[in-house]
């Protein structure tokens, strides 16, 4: 039950502040370079890829994901956010950077609108309705590329997704077929780059 709620979440703190949940499934960091972490975070966060990597060689993955996760969503920069690591806990952190749960969903909604807008040409205004009424970032782009691909609505798809049945499901039952369900799929993880 705990790891569903987690799923329901745009993203959420995961013990020290890492990313969990389903905008972030599938990250390899096996074999991870310095500079493969530094695309991830830039793409991510926005942070200069020059700035991120000797922060990568002191902190590495985990430690600079914290960091990334925490400027982005408190719009602070990465040497404000060390600094104030040097006297908080991350879960102090959170309430001096002002980050209550509202203003986080907020951030974590328009975060993930912007990387589906940007990398899989998904309106910023569907992701960003969607999710507000609940929806999981990736029950909307894959609802949305399904919807796409069918001609069809995303209102009409994306509540055939239940917890009983897979996306494959949906895509069949809309008419698409497994090649059509292997598309979406590769697209979206070709987008997030995130399988290497």
């Amino acid at each position: 039950m705990q790891q569903e709620a987690k799923q329901d979440q745009p993203f959420a703190f995961r013990g020290r502040g890492q990313r969990s949940g389903a905008g972030f499934a599938g990250l390899h960091t096996r074999n991870m370079t310095a500079e493969r972490a530094a695309k991830i975070f830039h793409a991510d966060y926005l942070f200069d890829e020059a700035e991120l990597l000797p922060l990568y060689e002191k902190y590495g993955f985990e430690g600079l994901e914290d960091i990334c996760l925490h400027a982005y969503m408190s719009k602070k920069t990465l040497q404000e956010i060390i600094d104030l690591r040097d006297k908080y806990s991350w879960e102090r952190m959170k309430y001096v950077l002002g980050l209550t749960p509202q203003v986080y969903f907020d951030r974590c909604v328009d975060y993930q609108a912007r990387r589906l807008a940007e990398r899989m040409d998904i309106p910023q205004k569907v992701t960003k309705k969607y999710m507000h009424m609940g929806y999981a970032m990736h029950h909307i782009n894959s609802a949305y590329l399904l919807a796409q691909k069918a001609g069809m609505d995303i209102k009409e798809v994306i509540d055939l997704k239940t917890p009983k049945n897979s996306w494959q499901d949906v895509a069949l039952k809309i008419g698409l077929t497994d090649e059509d369900f292997r598309e979406v799929k590769s697209k979206i993880s070709e987008c997030f780059g995130r399988h290497e």
